[in-house]
């Protein structure tokens, strides 16, 4: 069980904020990628059991991380729930506490925060990001990739700092062909450094949506996608 669900099953909010954190070594200049191993509560399975009945969705906001609140983006809405919140209550105080820790890591008063249920590969392409610090967790189907070799993340990322060209083009396709590529499980943390964050452009992480066609049945499969996102900034 880890210390989120330990925390909620105590019942004690305050405590829950402050024991559960992020790890802080993506501070460092050498580290510009880190994951968390929270696991997804049997609380919130209710809800990831009927996305297959969800329309896709994006909604966006801007929350504060000393008290984070997402009444406001109306998702019992958007996941067509009735008088029963099947599982939506655990799934937004799980999302609360990841922009609270990131609050605290980033030391930062709010944060840009979207929530999507999607069936596309919506960031097809290895890129970099021009932000600070931003949070993915997939918490149901295929999780965000990202370049595993330190060596040719640093040449592409440092190809894209100041835009696109047909050399990073040239360069992009030389990674893409043989880079080994590393996928997040679901309820797995990402903590992705990006071009904004000091000293980082040029070594920020280089990133990706999963490639469907790639993932073993992915073809034959429709996969829908439970996606949080957190930027350590406003919208």
């Amino acid at each position: 069980m880890s210390n989120v669900q330990i925390a909620r099953e105590v019942g004690a909010q305050c405590t829950l904020r402050e024991q559960v954190g992020l790890p802080r070594e993506i501070l460092q200049l050498s580290e510009n990628v880190s994951t968390q191993r929270r696991g997804i509560s049997h609380k919130m399975q209710p809800l990831l059991d009927r996305l297959d009945s969800v329309p896709d969705f994006s909604v966006s906001g801007s929350l504060s991380t000393r008290n984070p609140d997402l009444q406001s983006f109306g998702l019992k809405d958007r996941f067509n729930l009735n008088s029963s919140q099947e599982g939506l209550d655990e799934f937004e105080s799980e999302v609360e506490q990841l922009v609270y820790d990131l609050g605290k890591l980033a030391d930062v008063e709010h944060a840009a925060v979207t929530v999507c249920v999607t069936r596309n590969t919506t960031c097809s392409r290895l890129h970099v990001d021009n932000v600070g610090l931003r949070i993915l967790c997939t918490y149901r189907g295929p999780g965000t990739e990202w370049v595993a070799s330190p060596v040719l993340n640093r040449i592409m990322s440092e190809s894209v700092r100041n835009g696109g060209n047909s050399f990073s083009d040239a360069i992009k396709g030389v990674v893409t062909a043989v880079a080994p590529i590393k996928r997040a499980e679901e309820g797995e943390v990402v903590i992705l450094k990006g071009q904004g964050f000091p000293n980082s452009r040029g070594r920020a992480i280089v990133h990706r949506s999963p490639l469907v066609a790639e993932i073993p049945g992915g073809e034959d499969k429709e996969f829908v996608r439970l996606l949080v996102k957190i930027d350590d900034g406003c919208c």
